[in-house]
């Protein structure tokens, strides 16, 4: 059973052959941190990804001295063939579900599922992670193959890039777990607390609705505090002032920063999947309707107040174009929406951002090139110092969207 194998993976006795063998699907942000955390806990872990780009980074340990200890230990390899599953005891699932035309797509699971029917194990636990819609985890057990009675259980990822690439651990965030039966739970409960996770057992809507919720809390307050700001601005008040002034209240209140808009992979993303259930069901969700509506129009809103205030034709050097600061990953970034919306009221954009590779409809510059060539600057993402004090000391004119540049024109 699972339980002893637990046991046995556990680094007072990692390395042997009864060890629990464990499989990721997907190497992204969310899985690459399961595959080293079960590796550096004793378990024997394969990684897998569909792309060999990704994969080879890995295997070259760019990801740093976790990745680089966990493949040197021989507990922890990498592949894109996903006939390794055929040796695996658990299998995580953390690839994306994103939106495509306003509707969720979970392509990627249902090709995991199809992979496991080919190669897994029928006795093996599979754990998904990534973010669904209501009432797909239940659809995809018979997926999965072996006459639809694999334990499958429910997870979902709770974790910040941005916090992982400053030490953050798996361990560190508590974390909902859900089976599609008692066993399945038990099993995956059992898994995660013996790499330490304080793991919450919850019934599987909870835990599908809970992840939803999360997020579109996140969403409803950005876009609370993007129109909050613009009435401030319009009144002539800092709203980040305003927003710091009600933080000091130690209850009640969470600040939320006005800034070009939430993208990435999550916030931008699931709170969809709950309109959509709640449409489905003929329940209205106004509120949730309009704060999508809200920072999907938020990039474009950005771009015609730096077009009221440029000239026609005005060279422009943007920085910044991932979804948040520090993370490289473009994925619904509302900066580079805001830069392509720019783009197309006939200002000459040059772009900027020391993490990501330039997409093909932008120019991408080096920052001293930029500066030099560009009469105005605009910050759509927040920056290190040292680019910061670049633009300060460029003489530009210098429009500012993350309330972080000081001197700088707010949008």
């Amino acid at each position: 059973m699972l339980s002893s194998q637990v046991d046995c993976g556990l680094p007072s006795s990692a390395g042997g052959d009864d060890c629990a063998r464990v499989a990721v699907l997907g190497l992204g942000y969310v899985g690459w941190p399961v595959a080293t955390t079960f590796a550096e806990a004793g378990f024997r872990v394969v990684g897998i990804d569909v792309d060999p780009n990704r994969v080879a980074a890995l295997q070259r340990s760019e990801d740093g001295a976790v990745s680089a200890r966990a493949l040197r230990t021989g507990r922890l390899s990498v592949t894109t063939e996903r006939v390794a599953l055929e040796s695996a005891d658990v299998v995580f699932i953390c690839v994306p579900t994103p939106l495509e035309k306003g509707e969720a797509v979970h392509a990627a699971v249902r090709e995991c599922a199809a992979a496991f029917a080919r190669h897994g194990r029928p006795e093996a636990l599979v754990i998904l992670e990534s973010t669904v819609r209501p009432g797909f985890v239940a659809a995809l057990r018979p997926l999965l193959g072996h006459g639809g009675r694999v334990a499958l259980a429910y997870a979902p990822e709770r974790i910040d890039p941005q916090l992982h690439q400053s030490g953050w651990q798996l361990r560190d965030v508590p974390r909902l777990v859900a089976g599609v039966d008692d066993d399945a739970q038990t099993r995956a409960l059992v898994l995660l607390r013996a790499v330490g996770v304080d793991a919450h057992p919850v019934a599987l809507p909870v835990a599908e609705y809970a992840k939803l919720l999360e997020n579109t809390y996140r969403l409803v307050n950005v876009a609370l505090s993007n129109e909050f700001a613009a009435v401030c601005r319009a009144d002539g008040i800092d709203p980040v002032a305003v927003v710091r002034a009600a933080a000091t209240k130690p209850y009640g209140f969470q600040p939320f920063w006005p800034g070009v808009g939430a993208g990435g992979h999550c916030v931008a993303v699931d709170p969809a999947f709950l309109a959509q259930r709640g449409q489905s069901l003929g329940v209205p969700f106004p509120l949730l309707e309009s704060a999508l509506l809200s920072n999907a129009s938020r990039p474009r809103a950005i771009a015609a107040s730096l077009a009221a205030q440029t000239g026609a034709g005005e060279t422009i050097l943007v920085v910044g174009l991932t979804y948040k600061a520090g993370v490289p990953d473009t994925r619904e970034s509302a900066a580079l929406a805001a830069a392509r919306a720019l783009a197309g009221m006939n200002r000459r954009i040059l772009a900027f951002d020391p993490l990501v590779q330039p997409p093909e409809d932008l120019a991408f510059v080096a920052l001293s090139d930029g500066l030099a060539r560009a009469t105005t600057a605009v910050l759509l993402v927040a920056q290190s110092d040292d680019i910061v004090a670049a633009l300060l000391a460029s003489g530009l004119t210098l429009f500012d969207a993350t309330g972080t540049l000081a001197g700088a024109v707010k949008v």
